[in-house]
């Protein structure tokens, strides 16, 4: 699993290996959206977010898709600051 906590300290969400974006405030939408695509696109789950990705009907490849669709979730959950 991939080491995803937000820095409040620097203001910052911080995803391992895979870089960091600031945390999305009032007036910040742009930067962090091209910082977080790219932490989506190194854990190969952009596609999910965008849609360009559906849920396979097998169950394994389902479950699979479903845990890296969490996965998105949480990253981009994590990247916003408290008054968003």
């Amino acid at each position: 699993m991939n080491t995803q906590q937000p820095t409040s300290s620097t203001g910052r969400y911080t995803c391992g290996k895979h870089g960091s974006a600031p945390l999305l405030g009032d007036d910040n939408y742009t930067e962090w959206l091209l910082d977080i695509k790219m932490i989506l696109f190194g854990l190969n789950v952009f596609d999910i977010v965008d849609g360009s990705e559906q849920a396979p009907s097998a169950p394994a490849a389902r479950q699979k898709y479903v845990e890296r669709k969490r996965q998105a979730a949480s990253i981009i959950w994590n990247s916003l600051s408290p008054s968003v």
